[in-house]
């Protein structure tokens, strides 16, 4: 099983809440994280993917255009 971890992070600090998502989503059996940022994910990324968790920063109570 394949999880796509995607995120969007200007500062850092979501990238960071991402990796370790992913860490742990690694440490279940037979499941892999694929970790990319919204600039580097490609279509083949979401078709190969078996679960998706998104993550992005808030602006003003919207996430991040």
């Amino acid at each position: 099983m394949n999880v796509l971890v995607l995120y969007y992070s200007k500062g850092g600090n979501t990238r960071r809440l991402a990796e370790a998502i992913g860490e742990g989503v690694g440490q279940v059996d037979g499941v892999e994280a694929a970790l990319r940022h919204t600039k580097d994910v490609t279509k083949d990324d979401f078709v190969g993917a078996d679960g998706l968790i998104v993550g992005s920063p808030v602006y003003f109570g919207t996430m991040a255009a």
